[in-house]
C-alpha cells in the first residue's frame, strides 16, 4: 500500500520565465510527458523563488534573464539541487558558467522547437 502511495506521489517543477510563451510551452511539454508532475509557472523571480521554498525537491526550470543573472541562479542553486538553466542565448560558454553557478544542466530556448 505505501509503495503505491508513493508511486502516486506529483513532482512539482517551478518554471521561472518572463516569456509568456515559453511558460506555456513548456507546461504543455511537461503536461504531456506522461509523467506526474505537478506544474507552477512564473514571471517574476520572488514568486517563484516563494513557491520554490514552499517544495522541498522541486524540479526548477529558470531562465537566466528572467532570474537576473548568473549570481542570482548561484543563490537559487544552493537553495535547490534540482535547478535547470535555460536561456534563448545559449551558447556553450553560457551553459557551462550555468553548471558552475550550481544549475544541474542547461536548455537552450527555444524548447519545444
Amino acid at each position: 500500500m505505501h509503495a503505491s502511495l508513493s508511486a502516486q506521489r506529483l513532482v512539482d517543477v517551478v518554471i521561472l520565465d518572463g516569456d509568456p510563451s515559453q511558460r506555456r510551452v513548456l507546461t504543455n511539454l511537461i503536461a504531456r510527458s506522461g509523467e506526474r508532475f505537478h506544474v507552477h509557472a512564473f514571471a517574476e523571480r520572488s514568486e517563484a523563488i516563494a513557491a520554490a521554498a514552499r517544495m522541498p525537491g522541486a524540479i526548477l526550470l529558470v531562465d537566466i534573464d528572467t532570474v537576473g543573472d548568473l549570481a542570482r541562479l548561484a543563490d537559487l542553486s544552493r537553495t535547490s539541487p534540482n535547478v535547470i538553466a535555460t536561456s534563448a542565448a545559449g551558447s556553450v560558454h553560457l551553459a557551462v558558467a550555468a553548471v558552475k553557478a550550481g544549475a544541474a544542466d542547461f536548455l537552450p530556448k527555444p524548447i519545444g522547437a
